[in-house]
């Protein structure tokens, strides 16, 4: 079974040794579809540590998919 999550990155800092840190919160509304996810999802945090930052940018959403590992 999967579980999906959208998330809104909320900041990427800087961190030492070239790493950075990525933080995400579950989305809470601006659209139909936030509003759904906030409906079974109102609350959390998601913290990475990355070493490309890339990949990730304040302000914009993302789906997480979590499986479990076998």
């Amino acid at each position: 079974m999967s579980v999906k999550c959208k998330m809104k990155c909320r900041q990427v800092t800087s961190e030492e040794g070239g790493t950075h840190s990525v933080e995400m919160y579950p989305v809470t509304g601006g659209s139909e579809e936030n509003d759904k996810f906030f409906k079974f999802t109102p609350g959390g945090k998601l913290e990475l540590c990355v070493l490309n930052k890339q990949n990730f940018e304040p302000g914009k959403e993302y789906i997480i998919t979590i499986d479990e590992a076998v």
